[in-house]
């Protein structure tokens, strides 16, 4: 799994409608901890995290991150198949 970055974690956020203060709290972890955290560490795929508690929040974020990305693809998936069920539709009404 890879670091997500600073852009990805904040559209994450957005989506969720929470922001990074609310989502520590709801993870259990103190805010200035993940915000260092993801300050130092986000978007690099050079090295991980030293600390183990900087390692679990990242795994957390790209967690997070990874389950946002697949709810959109799939709801980009179920709006295609949607429009094109309708296209079928008024074609059929049109014969």
């Amino acid at each position: 799994m890879a670091t997500p970055t600073k852009h990805q974690i904040s559209e994450m956020l957005v989506k969720h409608e929470t922001n990074l203060c609310a989502w520590a709290k709801a993870h259990g972890y103190i805010y200035m901890t993940v915000f260092n955290t993801v300050n130092r560490w986000a978007g690099r795929d050079d090295r991980t995290p030293h600390g183990g508690l900087a390692r679990l929040i990242m795994r957390d974020l790209a967690a997070d991150v990874e389950a946002a990305e697949c709810r959109n693809s799939d709801a980009v998936v179920a709006t295609e198949v949607a429009t094109h069920e309708s296209s079928v539709a008024t074609h059929n009404r049109m014969k």
